[in-house]
């Protein structure tokens, strides 16, 4: 389990927005964000397109 600051939280909300307008279709969005006391962040981010019949 994750507790995600306000900066973190709306850098996750701001990329789910530009997925989902950049391929104008439904898309899912994983980020896994790594907080250490070296306050060093990496996040990976994962999208994957679902095609519409």
């Amino acid at each position: 389990m994750y507790l995600l600051s306000e900066q973190t939280n709306a850098f996750y909300q701001l990329l789910k927005q530009e997925v989902f307008h950049h391929n104008r279709r439904s898309a899912l969005v994983q980020v896994d964000v790594y907080h250490e006391n070296t306050l060093a962040a990496k996040a990976i981010v994962t999208s994957q397109i679902i095609e519409r019949s």
